[in-house]
């Protein structure tokens, strides 16, 4: 089984892919099962559902911003949005860390960190023993420094909680990067496939088109970040001129071996 999750959809607000286009997209690329988890709503997941898509499955879920950081919910309903405490954080609102655990367990559901490397975890991973796993991979990692960083963190985290599942997940906001990462899984059973995801496949997305992306979608673009954007954009086109060099195919996390 081939499953690609931590997709985002026109439910979010960065984001403009029809649920249409993601469902497309994964057919064209083989997938079995996906995950469409858009920004505190699992209304992007339920209208995939919907669609009733032929050959692919639809896992429910969401990315909820909480005071931990970004925690993808799976096998949920809207409930949670809807009946979750929330609390403000900086200049914006987040949901409470363990008020979600306990909703989405009353569920049944599964809870995995998205982007350890830009959440609390970096301070104080405590929390993740109240979670299923943590993203190994992240689709929209954009630099070989933070791609070194991610995997020195995911080691240490791997020594502290040696039970815990390692998953990837694309963090697709576009079209093409729905390609960027997906697992296999001998099981049948979505819930266990997940669980139990035997590699992580991953090829670097183009990060000038995620920059060129982000630029168009900020709501207040001001001259600062456009300069700090169009610079990004630049470095990504040398990034993706060494992609391409190296042929940028799929590289292989075997999860079980590094779970050992």
């Amino acid at each position: 089984m081939k499953i690609s999750i931590h997709i985002h959809s026109e439910y979010s607000s960065d984001s403009r892919q029809p649920v249409s286009s993601v469902i497309e997209e994964s057919r064209r690329l083989g997938y079995d099962a996906i995950a469409i988890t858009d920004h505190n709503t699992a209304a992007g997941s339920l209208a995939a559902l919907e669609m009733k898509p032929d050959e692919l499955s639809v896992i429910t879920g969401a990315e909820f911003s909480t005071d931990k950081g970004h925690i993808l919910a799976l096998f949920i309903d809207d409930s949670i949005e809807k009946s979750c405490r929330k609390i403000p954080i900086g200049s914006g609102i987040a949901y409470e860390f363990n008020d979600l655990v306990s909703k989405v367990r009353k569920l049944g559901g599964l809870l995995f960190l998205a982007h350890p490397l830009e959440s609390k975890a970096t301070v104080d991973p405590s929390f993740i023993a109240c979670l299923d796993g943590y993203e190994r991979i992240n689709g929209r990692i954009s630099s070989g420094l933070k791609s070194k960083r991610a995997d020195e963190l995911s080691r240490t985290l791997k020594a502290r909680f040696p039970d815990k599942v390692l998953i990837g997940g694309s963090d697709a906001h576009t079209q093409h990067e729905i390609a960027s990462v997906y697992m296999t899984s001998d099981s049948s059973d979505l819930r266990e496939a997940l669980l139990n995801a035997d590699k992580i496949c991953f090829k670097r997305s183009s990060m000038a088109k995620i920059r060129f992306h982000n630029m168009k979608n900020h709501h207040k673009r001001r001259p600062a970040y456009v300069v700090r954007q169009t610079a990004a954009m630049l470095l990504g086109l040398l990034h993706d001129l060494g992609s391409a060099m190296k042929g940028n195919s799929y590289e292989v996390i075997r999860v079980r071996e590094e779970s050992r």
